[in-house]
């Protein structure tokens, strides 16, 4: 978590909200107040938990920053919040002031992990658990449950979601001290006032429907398929959205980058050497693929309440009938842990050589608990193996170093594909140029900037991506365009020119020799004529640096060349 980032923004959010704050405070305030002397009763009757509800739901939407939770049968309604350790976590935070705080938040930590440890409390981790300190205590906490903060709050820079058994009461601490010393600096007198705040965070992208749209696209094929490709020329954010479409979505992943010499081993399993009585043995090792499915697999029987574990090294567990039913109810609801493999540069790896025989795995009604589940035997472990319904595979593909139609007819199949092209749309936007809608407003806008609109330097710097892309497009193609992140950098640079200087020959430059390393005429012809000086013979160029920068520059920006 970025402290000063988060500062920043709360900042901005009090500034923006504060009177709309001030205008409800009291109603909130007070049904919390009522809500949390119900909690704290020695002991709760259903008419109590009925009551709860009722206050929650007269509070407006807006407000429910918090997330009680309530079990489908009664009786665990009523067992949960009358345990004693609940009860005891219930005290504590309730008598947590100021004066005390550290010492409290040591003693919450402590009776959180006696709670997630505790096999007779089923279902709630911190999310939950912090939503009770909380209501208990909005003057001093607020929940950092994965649907508050990650969702319904879209918190790109948020902690980590801590969740059932792999929760982690120490981050909550840490979080905790984090935004109670933000608040302090910022004169928040209530975190509940913070909670509020960040409730109204839409993000810093200016782009957010674009984003939301693309999120639905990626669930949507997730959802199909349960892997997904976003492929495109370098820069057009492709990482970068699978970085925070996960974070906002897993409950854990992981992440790695395929190349040319990447083998099953790594990936699935392989011997590795070691040392045994001072002699040199080999041992079976699992990659970053079978522990995933593993750790998947193993959170779903948690969530299920099974006792059950996928063990490294042992075959994947058999159920009975009546345990596969629970996971499939489960699944069907929907509330399930959600673990991704981000899967970086995929085609630059060998597809069918890493997955092996697991690639048919895949496919959604192979996976386990699914109509057509299939297990198979691992060649170096010898043990059964089957790949869980709630691991989602996000991939990254450079079109430029490899166009689609070259990838492996068995993985397209399996696989959802998302194109993300150059969008000057998002340019634009995001330096602050304009407020354009499509991408055909911005195509217009940049066609319609004169000789005059150039001396801006962020209009010259889109106009020439313009420019040279649909120079590309002609005499290379489509796939070997610039993306657009490359100067997204210029938004908050204090000196413009000189960021844009080293942009230019540090990244651009590079990229081109890269694509026209054998075509030194059609990489002048890209570039106008500018930054390059072609051999007599044209069969050689070099580089130069211009001595007017911004006048080489604007002559690459003029259209109509090629």
């Amino acid at each position: 978590m970025d402290k000063e980032r988060l500062r920043h923004v709360l900042r901005e959010l009090k500034e923006r909200h504060e009177e709309e704050w001030n205008s409800h405070k009291e109603q909130v305030l007070s049904s919390l107040k009522r809500i949390s002397e119900i909690l704290l009763k020695e002991r709760l009757t259903f008419e109590d938990i009925e009551q709860i509800r009722t206050i929650r739901d007269s509070i407006p939407e807006k407000f429910k920053w918090f997330n009680i939770w309530f079990p489908r049968d009664k009786s665990e309604c009523i067992n949960l919040y009358n345990n004693k350790k609940i009860k005891k976590l219930l005290k504590i935070s309730s008598e947590t002031d100021n004066s005390n705080f550290e010492t409290k938040l040591g003693e919450i930590v402590n009776v959180i992990n006696e709670i997630i440890n505790d096999r007779s409390i089923t279902n709630v981790g911190i999310a939950t658990l912090s939503s009770f300190i909380a209501v208990v205590n909005p003057t001093m906490f607020m929940p950092i449950a994965y649907n508050v903060i990650n969702k319904q709050f879209r918190i790109d820079f948020s902690v980590k979601v801590f969740w059932g058994s792999r929760s982690n009461p120490e981050k909550y601490l840490e979080f905790m001290k984090t935004i109670k010393e933000i608040a302090s600096s910022l004169r928040i007198d209530s975190i509940l006032e913070v909670a509020f705040y960040i409730s109204k965070y839409k993000g810093e992208n200016r782009n957010n429907d674009d984003i939301n749209d693309l999120k639905e696209k990626i669930n949507n094929l997730l959802n199909t398929k349960n892997q997904i490709i976003l492929y495109g020329p370098p820069g057009t954010g492709k990482t970068w959205i699978t970085r925070r479409y996960v974070e906002a979505e897993a409950d854990d992943f992981d992440f790695v980058t395929f190349h040319p010499t990447y083998a099953y081993e790594e990936f699935v399993e392989g011997l590795r050497p070691c040392t045994e009585n001072g002699q040199i043995a080999y041992k079976v090792e699992e990659g970053v693929f079978k522990r995933i499915c593993r750790e998947a697999f193993n959170e779903l029987l948690a969530q299920a309440e099974i006792d059950k574990r996928w063990e490294e090294g042992e075959n994947v567990p058999e159920l009975t009938e009546s345990e596969r039913d629970k996971v499939k109810e489960l699944l069907k609801s929907g509330n399930y842990p959600k673990f991704y493999l981000i899967i970086d540069e995929i085609n630059r790896g060998d597809i069918s050589r890493i997955f092996g025989e697991l690639i048919t795995l895949l496919e959604a009604d192979k996976r386990l608990f699914a109509e057509n589940e299939i297990t198979v035997t691992l060649p170096y472990s010898k043990t059964k193996f089957g790949v869980p319904p709630n691991l989602y595979i996000i991939g990254t593909m450079n079109t430029a170093d490899r166009s689609i139609a070259l990838i492996d007819i068995a993985l397209r199949r399996r696989f959802g594909f998302i194109e993300l092209m150059p969008s000057y749309k998002v340019l634009i936007n995001e330096l602050g140029i304009d407020n354009v809608e499509t991408e055909k407003q911005a195509i217009d806008k940049i066609k319609g900037w004169n000789e005059n609109d150039l001396n801006d330097i962020k209009k010259l710097a889109v106009k020439v991506l313009y420019s040279i892309n649909e120079r590309i497009r002609k005499l290379y193609d489509r796939d070997h365009r610039i993306g657009h992140s490359y100067f997204l950098k210029l938004k908050d640079s204090e000196n413009i020119v000189e960021t844009l200087k080293n942009i230019w020959y540090h990244e651009i430059i590079p990229l081109l020799q890269e694509y026209f390393y054998d075509s030194p005429e059609k990489l002048s012809k890209v570039l106008n004529g500018n930054f390059v000086k072609v051999e007599k013979d044209k069969t050689a160029y070099e580089f130069v640096e211009e001595r007017d920068f911004i006048k080489a520059f604007k002559a690459v920006a003029k259209e109509g060349s090629s």
